[in-house]
């Protein structure tokens, strides 16, 4: 068995490649096997994505679970990346928003969202962590944390390094993604996940 730090270092290395792996055969179990596109192509990004579930918040949050006053609101990140739409998710100073479970494996190591932060001069952080099921095991492991301004923007590729839990070979887990506001008046839309998929 490889050295979880090892594994975390391969899977970074792919996130920075920039190489845009084509749409083919999943490489997850079941019905694992989401639509894919380049949804940040037109910010550099040629990696293939997958919109998670509800993830431009168009079906009322189904699967999504809001505390400390998280809620869905009218909106839409303006490039309608994911398609027309009008609502986000709201997270106001101390509200934490948990995703519905996301289907992942090892070649699953980044998402990506629109955010926007309309706190005065942009103070506050949005944290990301990740709750990992894979092989009967769940643990929690923080992701990254990003600061935005007024208007809405891409973040990063966040590394889900959570994957270094799943099974080495083949194995398939899921994923749900806590949004925290920590400070700061939050709006997020159409989050993606980059499964890496290959031919």
């Amino acid at each position: 068995m490889r050295h979880p730090a090892a594994i975390v270092a391969a899977l970074l290395a792919l996130a920075a490649s920039g190489v845009a792996a084509a749409p083919g055969t999943s490489d997850l179990a079941g019905a694992c096997q989401p639509a894919l596109t380049q949804a940040f192509r037109p910010w550099l990004d040629p990696a293939w994505y997958a919109l998670a579930p509800d993830g431009g918040f168009e079906l009322g949050g189904a699967g999504w679970e809001l505390g400390d006053g998280a809620s869905l609101g009218p909106g839409n990140e303006p490039w309608a990346v994911s398609g027309a739409g009008g609502h986000v998710l709201a997270l106001p100073a101390g509200a934490t928003a948990w995703s519905p479970p996301i289907c992942i494996g090892l070649l699953h190591p980044t998402v990506r969202l629109f955010v926007r932060n309309a706190a005065p001069l942009g103070l506050g952080l949005l944290a990301v962590d990740a709750e990992v099921t894979a092989a009967g095991v769940t643990t929690t492991v923080p992701v990254g944390v990003v600061t935005a301004g007024g208007r809405f923007q891409p973040t990063p590729p966040l590394p889900l390094l959570a994957n270094v839990t799943a099974p080495l070979q083949g194995g398939t887990g899921s994923v749900r993604l806590r949004f925290s506001a920590l400070g700061g008046s939050w709006e997020l839309d159409d989050l993606y996940v980059d499964p890496f998929k290959t031919t």
